[in-house]
């Protein structure tokens, strides 16, 4: 690992009660895994979870978490971890990304939401390498008791939503037939989930027919022609509505795309020269070690990644 001195810096001011915490957290165990678990466990089982954020500023935000709030969002509890841990003298760093998701049937995949954004802690390992630790609680699931048929109508216009994007946003032509062919095929089952929700809540007194002759026959409200059609009107409300956010959105301009395109070509070069970024390194920490491994080259890591991290996340930063 490449400058380990960076893992283990800590804030200026005292944090003599932390220090104190941390060694009760961590137990009798001497060993920084092991350490690392049990400090993961305490944080877990007595601090609680909460998106509520302090009403004023801390001029010790750690400490004010741990001996006063005693909750609050990930990020407090990945910042109170990984200060314990380095007081132990054990290299740590936080991570942030995307946890949980939610399993969409009509899209057969996973739907990430800003709400899943979570940040949790890595402790570095010798022989494993960056070892993940995640200390907050688990999240009460606020939707758990929501009505199958309310999170069926989610989920077909989250599907709906995603064809948009992918069919109309991305251009892509082949995928635009491949779907039509594929809502063709649908329509049918998509209507008669609609006929039996229809049926069950708002017309309890009637029966829904057993077989879509027998609902023509019927004539109630979703004869067979009407469940054709529900689909399409359904995904032409979604065109309509895509169309009017298209209008209003602002693609990446072609300097971000190029400078995109060269920073990935960057990384090509390197990995063909024998100096690849590895997986779990940020680009931060892959130009650092090049400063080690490839001096001659680190001027121009240094600069690309710079821009690069302007262009993708709006940093002002400055890069050393």
């Amino acid at each position: 690992m490449a400058h380990p001195e960076r893992y283990l810096e800590l804030p200026g001011e005292a944090l003599t009660d932390v220090r104190r915490l941390a060694q009760e957290a961590a137990g009798s165990v001497h060993q920084p895994l092991a350490e690392a678990k049990n400090i993961e466990s305490y944080l877990r089982s007595h601090y609680a979870y909460s998106l509520e954020l302090p009403g004023s500023e801390s001029s010790d935000p750690i400490q004010n978490f741990l001996f006063n709030r005693r909750k609050g969002p990930c990020s407090y509890f990945a910042s109170a971890m990984a200060v314990m841990l380095r007081l132990r003298g054990i290299p740590c760093r936080i991570a942030a990304g995307y946890a949980h998701g939610e399993w969409n049937e009509p899209a057969r995949q996973y739907l990430i939401r800003q709400k899943d954004a979570h940040a949790w802690v890595e402790v570095y390992d010798p022989a494993l390498g960056w070892v993940p630790f995640d200390p907050t609680p688990a999240e009460p699931q606020i939707s758990a008791g929501a009505r199958p048929w309310t999170v069926s109508l989610r989920q077909y216009w989250d599907y709906l939503t995603l064809e948009w994007e992918r069919l109309v946003i991305q251009y892509d032509l082949y995928a635009q037939l491949r779907a039509l062919e594929g809502l063709r095929h649908s329509s049918d089952q998509t209507g008669r989930e609609l006929a039996r929700w229809w049926g069950k809540y708002f017309q309890p007194w009637r029966k829904i027919p057993a077989s879509p002759d027998a609902a023509d026959a019927s004539g109630g409200f979703f004869s067979t022609r009407a469940r054709s059609a529900l689909p399409a009107g359904i995904f032409g409300l979604a065109a309509l509505s895509g169309f009017f956010l298209f209008k209003r959105r602002r693609a990446p301009s072609d300097s971000d795309r190029d400078l995109i395109t060269d920073y990935r070509r960057f990384l090509r070069r390197m990995a063909q020269s024998g100096c690849p970024k590895a997986p779990s390194e940020t680009a931060w920490e892959y130009a650092a070690r090049l400063d080690d491994e490839r001096p001659e080259q680190a001027a121009q890591a240094w600069d690309i990644t710079q821009r690069y991290y302007r262009c993708r996340f709006a940093w002002k930063g400055t890069l050393s």
